[in-house]
């Protein structure tokens, strides 16, 4: 044979179907073709072929053979399941044995389930499996083991309900371990007393003791015993206690306890708003309070409250301008930016104060350290290139000699390029303050070059006097719209032998003397070259809203260009490549 069988037993395909299980346990199903199917399945023969649950993989039940060759047998391997279907996809009987791991000692199936079932307290699910008959020795309540999730504290879990499945094959165990502490905490008030009730696993006396002195003045052990809880054994202490309070958190997370107080003695009203000194309503604030002193027992039944945020919403406003509305309870606090609004309501007795303060998109004052920038935006701008002129000197001879002196000076101005009117570039920039003036900062506001917006344009002023004949002359030009980067000049033009000194304006002589004339031109180079450099186009301020102080603040809107681009010398468009 090529792998364990026997002569009424034949393994298909020469090997088991092999499957490894959770906690290096493995599972083994053989499929076998019957030699004999007329009578092996006859009742007293099934036995040589469908063996006794429990059994190992190495056990001879056929008695004619059935044994593994050396390093087939896995250790542990017993028997779980055993028969004869009919299996469609061969188009025959196969016999079917399957075989786990399965140990003298409890070995784990799967990995722990853990959960928080019962108030909080950590839980576990485990399932493990030995071969039947195996003696389990946890004890319900006693038994612990140590657990530890990922990286937390490993803590003790104590046994606290056990299940057991028994088979001819295995014994399985479903534990459920639970953390110690208390399960369930009832309160009632019976004939004018009020009692506690604690159903507590792995707790002493003594702990549970402990556990309520955190939460009660004083309070007297009634009775103990043990008792079930949903199943879970448990230990049951009941107390009577001179005071008792429910805790939550309810509004937005700020504690609300609601204390009774139980007296022989007449209790007294506390002011509603006073601050408690003591435990267990310690730093909270009286909201309602009623009082019952009739009867022989007192009752005093108090809602204390703890100050604070209840809640906090936000709203866009414009321009990057955030509403922020507050609602605080009790008192209020602490807020960013100015108030505009304010409002107060009631709560059981206690104010509820809503107040709206208005910050940036990042959460600072509106008007933080009085002037802040909420937004900004791009767009483009109308602006005008300015034209350009030239201011040129001209100088030449009317003498025939080559050699002679220039005796002649021409003055021009020529235009090189007209004014050009476009859009650009530019950002907007919302700022908010509570002044309402403009500053010489807002100039050179995001690393501008100054205010755009020339009050005075190119021009030339030329004056001449002869020397011989005496004559004066002076005329002048402006050019709105143009600058130039021609500078001023100075100077004596001589005549020539026969040639008088002529000065010339725009082509035209204006000054003609035997001898010499002094000339004198100033130029005004209007605004400056605008390309390559940032400018502030517009600086407005108007009012933006007052605070409940009635103090009031502005928004202020700068418009910067982006660097001025250089204009095209072809046919195009600015910020567009030429071809």
């Amino acid at each position: 044979m090529a792998t364990q069988a026997t002569d009424r037993l034949e393994v298909v395909d020469f090997m088991p179907a092999v499957e490894k299980l959770w906690n290096d346990r493995y599972r083994l199903t053989f499929y076998c073709r019957i030699s004999d199917k007329k009578e092996d399945w006859f009742g007293g023969n099934v036995s040589t072929f469908l063996p006794a649950f429990g059994e190992l993989q190495g056990a001879n039940f056929t008695g004619d053979g059935w044994s593994p060759r050396d390093g087939e047998e896995y250790s542990d391997m017993r028997l779980v399941e055993a028969g004869a279907p009919y299996i469609s996809a061969s188009g025959e009987h196969l016999v079917t044995l399957v075989y786990e791991t399965i140990s003298d000692t409890f070995t784990q199936e799967v990995d722990d389930e853990t959960n928080k079932p019962k108030n909080g307290l950590r839980g576990v699910t485990r399932k493990s499996i030995a071969k039947s008959g195996t003696e389990y020795t946890g004890e319900i309540g006693v038994t612990t083991i140590q657990h530890q999730v990922n990286q937390e504290t490993e803590i003790t879990l104590y046994l606290a309900q056990v299940e057991i499945e028994d088979t001819d094959a295995y014994r399985r165990v479903t534990e459920v371990w639970l953390e110690s502490g208390i399960l369930s905490l009832q309160q009632e008030l019976v004939g004018g007393a009020t009692t506690v009730q604690v159903n507590a696993l792995g707790l002493t006396e003594t702990q549970v003791n402990t556990l309520l002195s955190e939460v009660t003045a004083s309070h007297v052990l009634i009775s103990q015993s043990e008792s079930d809880y949903d199943g879970i054994k448990t230990s049951t202490f009941q107390y009577q206690i001179d005071e008792t309070f429910t805790e939550d958190y309810e509004l937005n997370g700020l504690k609300r306890i609601s204390l009774i107080e139980l007296s022989t003695t007449n209790f007294t009203a506390q002011n509603i708003g006073a601050e408690s000194q003591t435990a267990p309503t310690n730093g909270l604030y009286l909201g309602t309070q009623s009082i019952d002193n009739g009867g022989i027992i007192k009752a005093r039944e108090s809602v204390w409250l703890e100050a604070g945020t209840l809640s906090i919403s936000k709203t866009s406003e414009s321009e990057g301008v955030m509403g922020v509305t507050t609602q605080f309870f009790g008192a209020e606090g602490t807020t960013v930016g100015p108030i505009i609004s304010k409002g107060t309501d009631n709560y059981e007795g206690f104010p509820v104060i809503s107040v709206k303060t208005l910050q940036d998109a990042a959460g600072n004052s509106l008007v933080n350290n009085d002037e802040n920038l909420a937004n900004s935006i791009s767009g483009f701008s109308a602006f005008t290139y300015p034209g350009v002129i030239d201011v040129n000197y001209v100088f030449s001879s009317t003498s025939t000699n080559p050699n002679a002196a220039d005796n002649v000076l021409n003055i021009q101005t020529l235009v090189k390029k007209a004014p050009a009117q476009t859009k650009v570039k530019t950002t907007m920039y919302f700022i908010f303050q509570s002044s309402s003036s403009i500053t010489e900062s807002d100039y050179t506001y995001a690393s501008s070059d100054g205010l755009w917006s020339p009050n005075h344009w190119a021009g030339i002023n030329a004056t001449a006097s002869g020397t011989a004949d005496d004559g004066e002359w002076n005329d002048s030009a402006t050019f709105r719209g143009y600058r130039t980067s021609s500078v001023s000049s100075t100077a004596t033009i001589n005549s020539t032998l026969q040639n008088n000194a002529l000065l010339k304006w725009q082509g035209d002589v204006v000054v003609s003397d035997t001898t010499s004339f002094t000339y004198t031109s100033t130029v005004d180079q209007g605004p400056p070259d605008p390309i390559g450099n940032k400018y502030t186009l517009d600086v407005q301020i108007s009012p933006a809203f007052d605070d409940v102080g009635g103090n009031k603040y502005y928004k202020k809107v700068i418009t910067v260009t982006d660097a001025i681009p250089a204009q095209p010398t072809t046919a195009s468009l600015p910020y567009v490549e030429t071809p």
